[in-house]
């Protein structure tokens, strides 16, 4: 199953390649390997939709900085090659949004990790949480999961 036929009906699924120097010695992707390659994946996302990274945030709401980071590993990717990260928005906040996250085998039937990564919005030239613009909250908001869709 690709990312055209997994479709889970909100959020956002990229395919994103394993390459054989993410495995460690027992043949398993390193476990710091999965939350480079959600960032592959979102930030994969943002680029298609002409959102790309501005070092000095002339462009506002693209300086952000990690606050919080969790994964729960489940199956061991045990080799190299496309996996699919379903993304999705579960919080907006005024200056902070969460993003939780699923890594699926490629046929989209095999969980391999899940978590949750929170994002600060930095002001540009202040370093300060700064809170989203009407864009950015347009932005995530489409990419929230609906109350009524459970992950």
């Amino acid at each position: 199953m690709s990312t055209d036929t997994f479709t889970p009906g909100y959020g956002a699924v990229r395919s994103v390649d394993v390459s054989f120097d993410d495995l460690d010695p027992q043949h398993m992707l390193y476990h710091g390997r999965y939350p480079a390659l959600v960032d592959r994946a979102i930030l994969g996302y943002w680029a298609g939709k002409g959102i790309r990274y501005d070092a000095d945030g002339s462009l506002g709401d693209t300086v952000q900085v990690v606050r919080d980071l969790g994964v729960t590993f489940a199956v061991p990717v045990r080799r190299f090659g496309p996996v699919l990260v379903h993304f999705w928005v579960s919080h907006i906040g005024t200056t902070s949004m969460r993003y939780d996250f699923r890594l699926l085998a490629e046929d989209g039937t095999t969980l391999h990790a899940q978590g949750h990564r929170t994002m600060v919005n930095l002001g540009p030239g202040t370093g300060r949480p700064a809170p989203w613009s009407s864009r950015a909250r347009a932005n995530y908001a489409a990419l929230q999961q609906p109350a009524d869709r459970p992950a």
